[in-house]
């Protein structure tokens, strides 16, 4: 059965377990499911750094989520591990969407891969790998 991935996140956030993030953020959850994941946030003001372009920590934000999501979608219950972004281009403002896919499903270690785009013109905005560790499972 698949796991809903929004659902397991809100009943989460009712017992303080989740990152705070996908709240104060607003970053959504389009899908989750089978080791995949999209999310999405709209830029604000606040999000900005001083080149009046997106902060860098902001595009990582929603690929940690991104790939936590991915996580999940296959019942784990994960912290990241270990990460690495490259940022390839720099986008004033506007929407963000982040896909991630698991590239490896271990014992102890979940390897994901996210890019994230501008939503609007798909320009691809950044590309990441993220090492997530196994806590448990979920179900």
């Amino acid at each position: 059965m698949p796991i809903n991935v929004a659902e397991l996140f809100q009943d989460n956030q009712r017992r303080n377990e989740i990152l705070k993030t996908l709240v104060i953020n607003d970053i959504k959850i389009i899908k989750a499911c089978d080791g995949q994941a999209e999310l999405s946030v709209e830029i604000t003001e606040s999000m900005l750094n001083v080149h009046e372009k997106i902060h860098g920590g902001v595009l990582f934000t929603i690929a940690d989520s991104t790939a936590g999501a991915c996580a999940v979608s296959l019942g784990k219950k994960v912290v990241t591990l270990n990460s690495n972004i490259n940022f390839i281009k720099a986008n004033p403002t506007g929407k963000v969407i982040s896909k991630g896919r698991v590239v490896h499903k271990g014992r102890s270690t979940v390897v994901v891969d996210v890019n994230t785009y501008d939503y609007t013109t798909d320009a691809l905005l950044s590309t990441s790998s993220f090492t997530m560790f196994v806590l448990g499972e979920y179900f």
